[in-house]
């Protein structure tokens, strides 16, 4: 994974301009073997940023992810009395336009960016909290405090158009979100890459499986639902560095047995396609959610969250 990776520009407006005016300065009375010895240590710190303001010039830190990532201890048993919250969860698929010629179904999952942004300003504006899907299992697991009028966003399928539409957004209020990865997509055309899926986690938003495949849970072989459940996480882990503790079901089809397996495997959180916002301890692998349409706008999300 590169030092700097390219989201992280949408923080660094001035990088590019601040290093040019730099390099000039520094070489502008060296010899050629020195320039070469001098951009040879500028590059290996990593570049400099200069300061919009021309203050002093910082060097450029080594990035490392966001520390909002905790390894847990799963429970054993739920909480008595099961702990219930409310928190509105929202389902995207698609950010930014659909494609000429998209059937009905690409045009109903994809959400203009502007409406994107329109939804996220008015959470903001509004005094909602995105959080974690650290803060919702401490919250359900352990009794912690959550922020007033906590709401979680969610990214199912892992694709593109996730990262060049949805991120910006994202990033433009500060807010994280969760990616529901396709693993056995990854790097296929229209889908997310690795490297992609690093820088997101970098900039703070959770990921989590939607299986390899995306097979109907509910009806595949045991041992299919197990490479289904098991192999995902494996590589999202491998990628990432960590475990990964958060599920979504493919088209929200499940069953007792899908839901026992998964816990074996170690899943915390899972969400589904149940219409809703009490999320319960009793039943943490049955989070509901509200799916987002490109014709819920930003009116729908308004009356979404006044049900609430």
């Amino acid at each position: 994974m590169p030092q700097l990776p390219a989201m992280t520009k949408l923080r660094r407006p001035a990088l590019k301009l601040g290093l040019a005016f730099l390099l000039l300065f520094l070489t502008a009375s060296l010899s050629g073997a020195q320039k070469q010895n001098k951009l040879s240590d500028i590059t290996a710190t990593g570049g400099f940023l200069m300061n919009p303001y021309l203050l002093p010039v910082a060097p450029i830190p080594p990035r490392t992810p966001v520390n909002h990532f905790q390894a847990f201890v799963i429970p054993l048993t739920a909480p008595q009395p099961p702990r219930t919250v409310t928190v509105p969860i929202f389902m995207f698929h698609h950010v930014g336009e659909a494609p000429a010629g998209a059937d009905a179904i690409r045009r109903d999952l994809t959400v203009s960016a502007a409406d994107l942004d329109g939804q996220l300003n008015y959470l903001q504006s509004a005094g909602w909290h995105p959080i974690t899907q650290t803060q919702l299992s401490d919250a359900l697991f352990m009794g912690r405090a959550l922020p007033g009028r906590p709401v979680l966003i969610t990214f199912d399928d892992g694709y593109l158009d996730n990262f060049t539409q949805a991120l910006p957004v994202l990033v433009k209020y500060d807010f994280p979100a969760t990616f529901y990865i396709i693993t056995g997509k990854v790097g296929q055309p229209g889908y997310l890459n690795w490297e992609q899926i690093g820088v997101m986690a970098i900039d703070g938003m959770d990921i989590g499986s939607h299986t390899v495949n995306h097979e109907d849970l509910s009806i595949v072989s045991t041992a299919d639902l197990e490479h289904e459940l098991v192999d995902s996480a494996g590589a999202l882990s491998a990628h990432l560095g960590h475990p990964v503790y958060w599920f979504c079901y493919p088209s929200g089809k499940f069953n007792a047995r899908v839901l026992q397996a998964e816990k074996a495997d170690g899943y915390l959180l899972a969400t589904t396609e149940k219409w809703g916002d009490r999320q319960s301890s009793s039943a943490p692998l049955e989070l509901s959610r509200y799916r987002i349409r490109n014709s819920t706008g930003l009116e729908g999300f308004k009356d979404i969250l006044r049900s609430s």
